[in-house]
């Protein structure tokens, strides 16, 4: 049994890297950014009007009151996409739309509510200050500008600024096939009619949800029998995926085939059983380049492991350079107590109390309750070392769900 930092030092040393592939920047959110992608152009382009009103320069209503408003000639509008015909000149204005190009001599815009526009004139009721209500060329890029970095994984605002460049492809990692297998005779699919003593195989239906929340694509390979021949091939077949993620028959009981069979089908192993609860009968190897993620059977201990081990990997393979969800202090709410020797990942809600985060255990921890992580937010990781807590300490805490903001 290794300590976590140490699994999981040793899973991001092993794990490869995929390849890139040029998309659809519309087919781009979620994926990971591969190459650097410079501005090569102003954003925006040139100056122009914040908001539908009129512009005009700034020193001609320098002596406007509401009581004697300075009045100046509308000569023309401009709508965005458009452009004025001339420069405008002393004592005149335009009215303007929201986006268009700032024409050539004014300085300033006011929104529509705040003049009076009447008979071909505006009414400006006090000074304004040079620069009111412009967006700037180059404002929010300059050329050369980096908005994003390779290396992280696109969210819709990161898609947005990269439209905004002109970009319609970029080059990100491929996407690895997950190849998912539920072990046990107890399963059944989701769906299939119930019988005595089985259970429906919740881990297959989440964990393809998960893979897919980290950028993967999953690959559903059934069910396998408590049987060494059947496990065999089942993983001999899964193995030409780009990861195989199993759960269930990796423990010590007699029918727990999974590490058994790894070797034999060409496996080599990294490790077997972690320091951390829950999810301890957690299995590590490869055959070649391909990760084998042995997961236990219990659902919530399945969904915590992925989230602690197989997520940072499956990003690590995809180049990204954040893996792992930061981690924050919070206060106990009330006691929590543990066995020392493992690492305590301890699902938990979460508030907020005079601005400071607060968290409270979840009732129902054990490795087979997924209710209870299903409405948790956070995960409390309490050290191996520490066998109790008493309410009101500060303690490490990560979000559940957390993905890198971009």
């Amino acid at each position: 049994m290794i300590p976590f930092d140490q699994a999981l030092a040793r899973i991001l040393e092993r794990v490869p890297r995929l390849g890139t592939e040029v998309v659809p920047l519309a087919e781009a959110a979620g994926r990971v950014l591969a190459s650097r992608v410079a501005a090569v152009r102003p954003v925006p382009p040139v100056d122009n009007a914040a908001l539908d009103g009129v512009a005009f320069r700034a020193a001609d209503v320098d002596a406007a009151s509401p009581r004697q408003p300075v009045r100046l000639r509308v000569i023309a509008e401009v709508a965005a996409g458009g452009r004025a015909q001339r420069p405008v000149q002393a004592g005149e204005a335009v009215r303007i739309m929201t986006g268009a190009p700032l024409p050539i001599g004014v300085d300033s815009v006011l929104g529509i509510e705040d003049v009076q526009l009447a008979e071909g004139e505006v009414a400006i009721p006090a000074p304004v200050r040079p620069g009111a209500n412009l967006r700037r060329a180059g404002e929010d890029l300059g050329v050369g500008d980096v908005p994003v970095a390779p290396g992280t994984r696109l969210g819709p605002a990161a898609v947005g600024v990269l439209a905004s460049m002109g970009l319609d492809r970029v080059e990100v990692a491929k996407r690895p096939r997950v190849a998912l297998l539920a072990t046990g005779n107890e399963l059944l699919p989701v769906g299939a009619p119930w019988r005595e003593g089985a259970i429906y195989s919740s881990n297959s239906i989440a964990l393809a949800a998960y893979v897919s929340d980290a950028g993967g694509v999953p690959v559903d390979r059934g069910l396998v029998s408590d049987d060494l021949p059947a496990t065999m091939r089942a993983l001999d077949e899964a193995l030409e995926a780009d990861v195989v993620l199993t759960s269930g028959g990796v423990s010590m009981g007699e029918y727990d085939h999974v590490r058994v069979a790894a070797p034999r089908v060409g496996v080599e192993q990294v490790f077997w059983r972690v320091a951390m609860k829950p999810g301890k009968p957690f299995y590590f190897g490869l055959r070649g380049r391909t990760p084998l993620f042995a997961l236990p059977g219990n659902p919530a201990s399945a969904l915590l492991v992925f989230e602690e081990l197989v997520r940072p990997a499956l990003l690590a393979m995809q180049g990204a350079t954040r893996v792992v969800a930061p981690q924050f202090e919070a206060v106990l709410d009330v006691p929590y107590r543990q066995r020392a020797g493992r690492l305590g990942l301890v699902r938990a809600t979460l508030t907020l109390v005079d601005g400071l985060p607060h968290v409270t255990p979840q009732v129902g921890q054990g490795s087979g309750i997924l209710s209870s992580l299903a409405t948790a937010e956070a995960v409390i990781r309490v050290p191996a070392e520490i066998s109790e807590l008493p309410a009101g300490a500060r303690v490490l805490v990560r979000l559940l769900g957390w993905k890198e903001p971009s």
